[in-house]
C-alpha cells in the first residue's frame, strides 16, 4: 500500500496517519473483536468433533479440522490473555498512578 501525500514533513505524517487508520480498525474488526465468541464457537467445534470420536474414528479431514481448530484456539488465547493483560496498564497509564506514594 502506497500512500502519497505533498507538503511538509510534519502535514504529511498526519496525513498518512489519517490513511492508515481506517485500515487498522478493519485488521482490527476482523482479528481481534468478538475474540470471545471466535473462542467459545472454537471450543464447541473441537468438543463435538471430539464426541464425535468417541463414537467413531474420525476422517483425515475431521482429523485436520481438529488440529487447525486447536491451534487456531490457541492463537486466539494468547491474543486474549495479552489483551486482558495490557487492560490494566492502559487504564493505569490514562488515569494515572493512584496507588503510589508519588501520587498526588
Amino acid at each position: 500500500m502506497s500512500i502519497q501525500v505533498q507538503g511538509w514533513g510534519g502535514y504529511v505524517l498526519n496525513e498518512k496517519f489519517k490513511k492508515i487508520k481506517g485500515s487498522l480498525k478493519a485488521w482490527h474488526q476482523i482479528h481481534v473483536q468478538n475474540i470471545e465468541g471466535r473462542m467459545s464457537q472454537a471450543k464447541d467445534n473441537i468438543s463435538s468433533l471430539d464426541y464425535k470420536g468417541e463414537d467413531a474414528l474420525l476422517s483425515n479431514h475431521e482429523v485436520e479440522e481438529l488440529h487447525d481448530l486447536m491451534s487456531s484456539l490457541f492463537s486466539l488465547s494468547i491474543i486474549y490473555l495479552s489483551m486482558n493483560w495490557q487492560k490494566p496498564r492502559m487504564i493505569c497509564l490514562n488515569e494515572g498512578e493512584t496507588n503510589s506514594k508519588f501520587s498526588t
